[in-house]
C-alpha cells in the first residue's frame, strides 16, 4: 500500500517536474527567439525580404506623337531591385496570392497613371493614386517593412515624377532659348535694315526700264519714218527713169526721123520744144524737190546728234547715244546692288552688335538670358512670376511643415526614439532665409504635443510596499523581472537608481519602485505590483525604440508581458542577499495600461514618421528645385544656371544668322533672274550691230546725196540746153549740123542720165532693205528691252513677297515670347496662383492602402479566446474529475449503454456548445464585428467551443494529471505565441511548430481575419465540426482507463 502511494506520489511529481521543464523550454525557446530578433534589430542587420506583386493596369497614353506608359516603364525599373521579392502579376492573381499569404504586399499602378501624370498642361489636374494592400498574417515587423517598403516605393516614384516635370521644364526652356533668334526687340531693325539697303533699291529698280522702253520705242519709230522715207524715195526714183526713158526714146525718134527726113524743121522744133515743156514742167522740179528733201531728211536722221525743241536728243546717232546711256546706267544700277548686297552681308556681324549695343546699352557685354526676357514688358508672365510660381510650389510643399527649424521639435519628437529627430534631413537654414517671410506653419506640432500628453501618463508608475526588517543597515537589493528596466527606487525619503545600495533599515521601511520596460522593447505594458496585504506597487513600463523612417508611419511593436511573467514577474527584495519580500502584478490594470499606451503609442509614432516624412519630402524638393553648387556649397535656383548664361555671342549669332538667312533669301531670288543680265548682254550685242548698220546705211546715203547731187545739176544742165535750142530755133536751120552734133551729145548724156538713175534707184531700194533689217533689230531690241522691264518687275514683286514673308515669318513663327509662355502656362490664371497645379507639381501622387489580417486586428480576439478556453477547461476539468453523472448512472443501470459515457459527453457538449455561442455572439457585438459576418463568427467559436471542451475532458478524464498539464501547457503556450501578448518576431523551430497545430492560435488567426471583412474558411470549420464530434465520440464510446486496467490485469 505504501508502495503504491509512494508511486502515485512519484508520478504526480513526475507530471509536474515535466510540465515545469515543458514550460522552461517554451520559455527559453521563446525568449532565444525574441533575443535573437532583437540583437538582429539593434545591430540593423534584419533585413526582411517580402514577396511583393506589382499590378500595372497603366494604359498607353499618346502625346504628340509619341507613346507612354509610364506604369510599365516603373514597373520594369523596379523590379531590378532585389531588396525584395517582385512579381509582376495581374489584379486577380495578386489578390488571390495577398489572401493566400503569398504575398505580403500588393502594389497597384491604375489604368489611369499615365493619362493623370502627363496631363499638367489642363488648369484642373488630378493626382494619380498608387494603392497598396498588406497582408502581414498579423506580424507587426512584416507589417511594418511592408509599409516602408510601399511608401518607400510611392516616395521613389513621386520623386522620379517631379525630375520629368523639371525635365520638361527645362526642355521648354531650351526650346525658348533655340528660338530667341526672333525677339521682339530686334525684329524692327531686321525689318529696317532689309528695306532701307535692299527692299527700296528692288523696288526702285523697276523705274529704270519705262526710260529705256520710251527710248527704243521712239528709236523704232524713228526707223519706221526713215523706212517710209526711203520707199517714196524709190518711188521717185522710179518716175524719174521712166521720164528719162520716155525723153531719151522721143529723143532718139526725133534724131531718127530728122534723119530720114521724115521731120521737117517745124516739126522738130516743135516736138523738141514740147520734149524741153515736158522736161521743164512744174512736175519735174516738185519730183525732185521732193527728191531732194528726202535725202536732206535722210542725211539729217543719219548725222550728227542733235536736240530738238523739247529738249531730247534727235536723230539715229543721238538716239543710240540715248540707249547706249541707258544701257549703262542699267549696268551700274545691277552692279551697284550686287556691290551693296556683299558690302551688307559682309558687315552684318558688326551691324548685329552695333544694334544690339544700341538697344542694351553697355550692358550687353555681361547681358544674360534673364536680363533679355526681363527687357521685354509684353509677356503675359513676366520672369519674376515664374520664377515665383516656382517659389510658391516650394512653400506648398513647407506648408506641411510644423516648422522651418526642425531642431525646435527635437524634444518633441524624441519622446520615444531618442534619434528620432536625427533622421531628419533638411536645410533649415536656407529655407528660413528663402521662405520664412512667407511661411505658414502647420498644426502638426500641436497636435504631436497632444499626443505625448497621451503617452506620459503610461510611460512609468511607482508603487508603494512594505519590507519587514529590523533596525539596522544593511545591503538592499531589487531583482528586476525579464522585460522591465529600473528608473528609480525610494526609500525613506533617499532616491537610488541602482538595484543593490547600502541603506539603513527601519522598522517599517516603505519602498518606492518606479519601472519602465526595457529599452530594446517597443510596446507599452502596464501592471500592478502588491508588496503585502497592506500595500501595492504599480509599475509602468515602457519602450521608445521606434523604427521610423521617412517613408513608414506605423510603429513597430515588441513583446508585451505574458502570463507566465505575470506570475513570475515580480520585483524580489534582498537584505543582504536574504530574499524578504515579492511584489506581484495586478493583470487587470495591466491589460488597461498596455491598450492605453499601445493607442497612444501608435498615433504618436505615426504623427512622427508623418512629420520626418514631411521633412524628408521637403527636403528632396528643395534639391530638386535649389540644388547645392558642389563648388561653393551653396544652394541656387534650378533656372538661375539657366537665366544666367551670357547672351551675348548668342543674341549677335541669332541675330545674324537671321539678317544672313533673310539675305541669302534675297539673293537667291536675284540668282534666279540671270535672264536679266543676259538680255542686257544680248542688248549689248545689239547695240553693236545697230551701230554697224547705221554706218552703213550712213555712207551708202552719202553716195547717195552725191549721186543726187550730180543728177540735178546734169538735169539743170539738160534745162540749160534746151532752152538754148528752145531760144536759138531760128539759128537751127545754119546750126543743124552742131544741132545734130548737140543731140547726139544729148542723147548720149540722157543714156548716161538713165544709167545714174538706175544706179540711184539701186542704192535707194538697198536702203530700204537696211532699213527694213534695222527696224527688225529695233523690233527685237524693244521685245528684249520689254523682258529686262518683265524681269525687272518680277524682281521687285519677289522683294516685295520676301518682305512680306518676312513679315509672316515674324508674326506666325511667335518669337521667343510665344515659346517661352508655354512653359506651364496654366501655373497662373490672370496673374493668380493655381493652387491645383502647385500642389500636383509637389506631390503629384496620392495613396491608399488597406491591410489584410492588420497587427492590430491580431490583438482583439484574445481576451475573448483565452476567456473561452479557461470556462472550457474548467468544465472539463469539472466532468472529469467530479463523475456526478456516472455516480447517479451507476445507481440505475437499465441498458447496454450503461459503459458508456454518453449522458456525460452530451451534457458536456450543450454546455459547451451554450458557452461559445453566448461568447460568440457577446464578443460579436463588443468587437462590432459586420453583420454579415456574425453568424460565422459565433459558429466559429461555437464549433471550437465544443472542440475545446471534448477535448480536454478526454485528456484528463483518462490522463488525469497528464491530461491537465497538457491543457495548462496548451494555454501558456496561446499566451507566449499570441500575436496580442507574445511575440511578434517571425517564429522558428519549437514555437513555431506549436503556434502552428496549438487550436487556440489556429482559432485567433481565423478570427483576425473577420476584422478585414474575411470569414473563416470553409476547411477551418468542417474541421473543427469533425475533431469536436469525433472527440465527443471517444468520450462517449470508449474507455481509455477500462481498457487499460483491463490489459494491467
Amino acid at each position: 500500500m505504501d508502495k503504491q502511494r509512494i508511486l502515485k506520489y512519484g508520478r504526480n511529481a513526475l507530471l509536474v517536474l515535466l510540465l515545469l521543464l515543458s514550460i522552461i523550454g517554451l520559455n527559453i525557446a521563446v525568449q532565444n527567439n525574441t533575443s535573437i530578433s532583437k540583437k538582429e534589430q539593434e545591430a540593423g542587420q534584419q533585413n526582411i525580404k517580402l514577396d511583393v506583386a506589382l499590378v500595372n493596369e497603366d494604359n498607353t497614353v499618346t502625346l504628340n506623337g509619341t507613346e507612354y506608359n509610364l506604369g510599365a516603364s516603373y514597373a520594369k525599373n523596379i523590379e531590378k531591385n532585389t531588396a525584395h521579392n517582385w512579381s509582376t502579376v495581374s489584379r486577380g492573381t495578386a489578390d488571390k496570392g495577398l489572401k493566400e499569404g503569398l504575398y505580403q504586399l500588393v502594389v497597384t499602378i491604375p489604368s489611369d497613371f499615365s493619362t493623370k501624370i502627363l496631363d499638367i498642361n489642363n488648369t484642373n489636374v488630378d493626382k494619380a493614386t498608387i494603392t497598396y494592400k498588406i497582408n502581414a498574417n498579423g506580424n507587426l515587423q512584416v507589417e511594418n517593412e511592408a509599409v516602408k517598403v510601399a511608401k518607400g516605393i510611392i516616395s521613389d516614384l513621386q520623386s522620379q515624377l517631379i525630375d520629368m516635370y523639371m525635365a520638361s521644364i527645362l526642355g521648354n526652356l531650351y526650346q525658348a532659348q533655340r528660338n530667341v533668334q526672333t525677339l521682339s526687340d530686334t525684329k524692327v531693325t531686321n525689318i529696317a535694315v532689309f528695306r532701307n539697303n535692299l527692299y527700296q533699291t528692288a523696288v526702285d529698280f523697276k523705274t529704270l526700264f519705262p526710260n529705256l522702253t520710251s527710248t527704243a520705242d521712239s528709236t523704232l519709230a524713228a526707223n519706221n519714218l526713215l523706212k517710209e522715207a526711203l520707199s517714196g524715195n524709190v518711188t521717185a526714183y522710179d518716175s524719174l527713169n521712166t521720164a528719162q526713158t520716155g525723153l531719151k526714146d522721143n529723143l532718139a525718134t526725133l534724131i531718127e526721123q530728122r534723119n530720114q527726113g521724115k521731120l521737117s524743121q517745124e516739126e522738130f522744133s516743135a516736138s523738141l520744144l514740147a520734149m524741153n515743156s515736158s522736161v521743164l514742167s512744174a512736175e519735174t522740179d516738185q519730183l525732185f524737190a521732193t527728191i531732194k528733201t528726202t535725202q536732206e531728211v535722210l542725211s539729217g536722221q543719219l548725222g550728227a546728234a542733235a536736240i530738238d525743241e523739247t529738249g531730247e536728243a534727235s536723230g539715229y546717232i543721238g538716239l543710240v547715244e540715248k540707249l547706249d546711256q541707258a544701257i549703262a546706267d542699267l549696268q551700274v544700277a545691277i552692279e551697284a546692288e550686287s556691290t551693296k548686297l556683299a558690302e551688307h552681308e559682309a558687315a552684318i556681324s558688326d551691324f548685329a552688335e552695333t544694334h544690339l549695343t544700341t538697344y542694351y546699352g553697355d550692358s550687353l557685354e555681361t547681358i544674360h538670358i534673364g536680363a533679355v526676357l526681363g527687357k521685354s514688358t509684353e509677356l503675359p508672365i513676366s520672369l519674376a512670376s515664374y520664377q515665383t510660381s516656382l517659389d510658391q510650389l516650394i512653400l506648398n510643399q513647407l506648408a506641411g511643415l510644423p516648422s522651418l527649424t526642425p531642431a525646435d521639435l527635437t524634444t518633441d519628437l524624441n519622446k520615444l526614439d531618442p534619434k528620432a529627430a536625427s533622421q531628419i534631413q533638411f536645410d533649415a537654414a536656407f529655407a528660413q532665409a528663402h521662405f520664412g517671410e512667407h511661411f505658414v506653419a502647420s498644426n502638426d506640432l500641436k497636435e504631436l504635443q497632444d499626443l505625448a500628453k497621451e503617452l506620459e501618463p503610461h510611460l512609468q508608475a511607482a508603487a508603494d510596499f512594505k519590507i519587514p526588517t529590523p533596525t539596522t543597515r544593511a545591503t538592499l537589493s531589487l531583482e528586476i523581472p525579464s522585460g522591465f528596466d529600473l528608473v528609480s527606487w525610494e526609500l525613506n525619503g533617499n532616491s537610488y537608481t541602482n538595484p543593490s545600495e547600502v541603506v539603513a533599515l527601519q522598522k517599517d521601511n516603505t519602498v518606492t519602485v518606479t519601472l519602465q520596460y526595457e529599452k530594446s522593447q517597443t510596446t507599452t505594458v502596464s501592471t500592478t505590483v502588491v508588496t503585502d496585504s497592506t500595500s501595492t506597487s504599480s509599475t509602468t513600463g515602457s519602450s521608445s525604440s521606434e523604427e521610423n523612417t521617412a517613408s513608414t508611419t506605423a510603429p513597430s511593436t515588441g513583446t508585451p508581458v505574458t502570463t507566465t511573467e505575470m506570475a513570475q514577474g515580480s520585483v524580489k527584495v534582498s537584505v543582504n542577499n536574504l530574499e524578504v519580500t515579492t511584489a506581484g502584478f495586478d493583470w487587470e490594470n495591466f491589460l488597461k495600461e498596455q491598450e492605453a499606451y499601445r493607442k497612444a503609442e501608435v498615433a504618436y509614432a505615426a504623427k512622427v514618421s508623418e512629420i520626418i516624412s514631411k521633412y524628408n519630402q521637403a527636403n528632396r524638393l528643395l534639391d530638386q528645385y535649389y540644388p547645392v553648387n558642389t563648388v561653393t556649397g551653396e544652394r541656387s535656383s534650378l533656372t538661375d544656371s539657366f537665366f544666367n548664361q551670357d547672351a551675348k555671342s548668342l543674341l549677335t549669332s541669332l541675330v545674324t544668322s537671321s539678317i544672313t538667312a533673310n539675305l541669302q533669301s534675297y539673293s537667291e531670288a536675284r540668282a534666279q533672274d540671270q535672264a536679266l543680265k543676259e538680255r542686257l548682254a544680248e542688248l549689248e550685242g545689239r547695240k553693236q550691230e545697230l551701230k554697224d548698220q547705221l554706218q552703213y546705211i550712213s555712207t551708202t546715203n552719202s553716195d547717195l546725196a552725191q549721186q543726187i547731187a550730180n543728177q540735178l545739176a546734169f538735169l539743170e544742165d539738160v534745162k540749160a540746153r534746151a532752152q538754148s535750142i528752145a531760144d536759138g530755133q531760128e539759128q537751127q536751120t545754119a546750126l543743124q549740123g552742131t544741132h545734130d552734133t548737140e543731140l547726139a551729145a544729148l542723147a548720149t548724156e540722157l543714156d548716161a542720165s538713165l544709167s545714174i538713175t538706175g544706179e540711184v534707184k539701186s542704192l535707194s531700194e538697198q536702203n530700204v532693205e537696211e532699213a527694213t533689217n534695222v527696224n527688225t533689230v529695233f523690233t527685237t531690241f524693244t521685245n528684249d528691252v520689254q523682258a529686262a522691264q518683265e524681269s525687272g518687275e518680277n524682281l521687285s514683286s519677289e522683294a516685295t513677297a520676301l518682305m512680306e514673308r518676312f513679315e509672316s515669318e515674324l508674326a506666325e513663327n511667335g518669337d521667343f515670347v510665344k515659346t517661352f509662355t508655354s512653359v506651364l502656362s496654366n501655373t497662373y490664371d490672370n496673374g493668380v496662383p493655381n493652387e491645383v497645379i502647385l500642389d500636383f507639381l509637389s506631390a503629384p501622387l496620392t495613396e491608399s492602402s488597406s491591410s489584410v489580417k492588420a497587427t492590430v486586428n491580431t490583438y482583439r480576439p484574445f481576451t475573448w479566446i483565452l476567456l473561452l478556453e479557461m470556462v472550457d477547461l474548467f468544465a472539463a476539468y469539472v466532468f472529469g474529475t467530479h463523475r456526478v453523472i456516472k455516480a447517479v448512472k451507476d445507481k440505475f443501470k437499465v441498458s447496454r449503454l450503461e459503459d458508456t459515457d454518453l449522458v456525460t459527453v452530451t451534457v458536456l457538449s450543450v454546455l459547451s456548445l451554450l458557452v461559445g455561442g453566448l461568447i460568440g455572439v457577446v464578443s460579436s457585438q463588443q468587437l462590432q464585428i459586420d453583420s454579415e459576418l456574425i453568424p460565422t463568427w459565433v459558429l466559429m467559436i461555437t464549433l471550437f467551443s465544443l472542440l475545446l471542451a471534448q477535448g480536454q475532458y478526454l485528456l484528463i478524464k483518462n490522463a488525469k494529471g497528464l491530461g491537465m498539464g497538457i491543457s495548462f501547457f496548451m494555454v501558456i503556450s496561446f499566451i507566449y505565441l499570441s500575436n496580442a501578448i507574445g511575440t511578434t518576431a517571425s517564429l522558428t523551430g519549437l514555437p513555431a511548430t506549436l503556434k502552428a497545430i496549438n487550436p487556440l492560435s489556429v482559432l485567433e488567426n481565423s478570427l483576425s481575419g473577420y476584422f478585414d471583412g474575411e470569414a473563416a474558411s470553409l476547411t477551418v470549420i468542417a474541421t473543427a465540426l469533425v475533431l469536436g464530434l469525433g472527440f465527443a465520440a471517444l468520450n462517449a464510446f470508449v474507455d481509455v482507463e477500462k481498457f487499460l486496467n483491463k490489459k494491467e490485469d
